[in-house]
């Protein structure tokens, strides 16, 4: 659960990376980042909000050092290069899903519905990959359709997605 969780407010200073943000996380973050309209500190309390997945009542709770400390750790993950690399497999939503890192094997549809949803990317990463990735079911072929792969993929690692969403776009 994204927004809303019942962590309590002394435990959510965990350290925060890249490693730990989801992809629909940093869909989140991504679109508060590009409100030009918010003043620091809302935009402080809605980046904490949803990267520490406390609530609203939680923040308003919660102490001023702590508030500072969890701003703090979220500058500097926010400031640092995103770390990773494409990967072989990706985990998401306890699913293993596969990309598909050679273009000339996609089918027609594919490429073209990879290149639709790469008009807004960032927004669009999950979809984008539910495209490219084959799920790896256990027995027999995959029968999830894209849009419950979009659905799995938007709890995925950011890192692992965003590295290979950069592969597909130098392709």
């Amino acid at each position: 659960m994204l927004f809303g969780s019942n962590k309590s407010t002394k435990n959510i200073l965990y350290i925060m990376t890249w490693q730990n943000l989801t992809v629909e996380q940093y869909q989140y973050v991504y679109q508060v980042m590009q409100q030009k309209d918010l003043i620091e500190l809302e935009l402080s309390s809605r980046l904490v909000w949803i990267i520490y997945g406390v609530t609203n009542e939680d923040i308003d709770k919660m102490s001023v050092g702590k508030f500072n400390e969890c701003c703090a750790a979220i500058n500097k993950m926010l400031n640092n290069e995103i770390p990773g690399k494409a990967r072989k497999y990706i985990k998401a939503n306890g699913r293993y899903y596969k990309p598909q890192y050679f273009v000339n094997k996609f089918n027609f549809g594919q490429y073209a519905e990879a290149k639709a949803f790469s008009g807004d990317w960032i927004e669009n990463m999950h979809k984008v990959m539910a495209t490219i990735c084959e799920h790896k079911a256990i027995f027999g072929k995959s029968k999830l359709t894209h849009e419950k792969r979009a659905e799995d993929l938007l709890q995925a690692k950011f890192i692992d997605v965003y590295h290979t969403c950069l592969f597909f776009w130098e392709v």
